[in-house]
């Protein structure tokens, strides 16, 4: 079976994968949109969890 996958080389592992399946499906999102939605995702706000009195963040 031959999958008719076009490869682009990206910068970062994670997000180039990310983009290129995407592009292969349809979806076209570039790379640095792919590192976006990725960090908004694990997004975290703790303000019960407090350190030098500033709430956590990660």
């Amino acid at each position: 079976m031959i999958i008719p996958f076009k490869h682009k080389s990206q910068a970062h592992c994670e997000s180039g994968v990310i983009s290129n399946l995407l592009h292969h499906y349809g979806l076209p999102i570039s790379e640095p949109m792919a590192f976006g939605i990725g960090g908004g995702l694990f997004f975290g706000h703790l303000p019960f969890v407090k350190v030098n009195g500033v709430p956590g963040t990660t």
